[in-house]
């Protein structure tokens, strides 16, 4: 009887014993983790301070003071940053000079003036002799039987807002219905049609574009004003 109660004792120790040794295994691991942080963390920093000392001593090796950089205010530099002005120019643009001359214009004839080259107006062009045709220099006519239409282009000494109000005084004195009118300091328009629909045989309409145009370094066209005129007709179309 005494050896089965020894030998019953014998394996309750043993089997008191094995989870004993596995808490010891994972104490060790604990420590072994633990450990390996540890030198990750101290890697870290003194891979840290190295970089910093580098750095520090780079800046001084080229002249600037280390101290300075530390004691720059973030709110001073905030304040400066505001203060910057994007379009703020170091001179001043020159100011444009108000008593400059005024370009000179070519030497042709104004509105009042005779028409020179008036043979070269196509034959088509003002049929009916309402059309006001003012002075100047004929510079080209053209039909175009496709869009039923005649062009003429005159140039003048005149300026656009004499070439503009002529027109105006002219139509008045005729039977045109004056459509559209523009005008500003270096070009304007006119329209006028005969009231008619503009699907009918009769219908006519007339328009006057006029422009400044100023002489672009050695152009061999000097400064002047163009007049374009055209007249339409239903008729005329193919």
């Amino acid at each position: 009887m005494e050896n089965t109660e020894n030998v019953e004792n014998t394996g309750q120790e043993v089997a008191q014993e094995a989870p004993k040794k596995k808490s010891s295994v994972g104490r060790i691991i604990l420590i072994v983790v633990l450990v390996i942080l540890l030198l990750l963390i101290l890697c870290g920093l003194g891979g840290y301070f190295l970089a910093r000392n580098f750095v520090f001593d780079t800046l001084e090796s080229i002249g600037i003071d280390i101290e300075q950089l530390e004691e720059i205010d973030e709110e001073a530099l905030d304040e400066d940053i505001e203060e910057i002005d994007p379009f703020e120019f170091e001179e001043e643009p020159a100011e444009r000079d108000v008593d400059e001359e005024p370009v000179e214009m070519a030497d042709l004839p104004e509105i009042n003036d005779d028409l020179l080259n008036e043979d070269l107006i196509s034959e088509k062009m003002n049929q009916d002799g309402d059309i006001p045709i003012p002075g100047g220099e004929v510079r080209s006519s053209s039909f175009n039987s496709n869009r039923g239409r005649v062009d003429l282009e005159i140039r003048t000494s005149s300026a656009v807002d004499e070439v503009y109000y002529w027109f105006e005084e002219e139509l008045k004195e005729t039977d045109w219905i004056i459509g559209e009118k523009s005008r500003d300091d270096e070009r304007a328009r006119i329209t006028a049609d005969n009231g008619e629909s503009a699907l009918d045989d009769d219908y006519r309409a007339f328009s006057v574009s006029i422009r400044y145009r100023e002489q672009v370094y050695d152009h061999q066209d000097p400064t002047h004003t163009s007049i374009e005129i055209v007249e339409e007709r239903r008729a005329w179309r193919d």
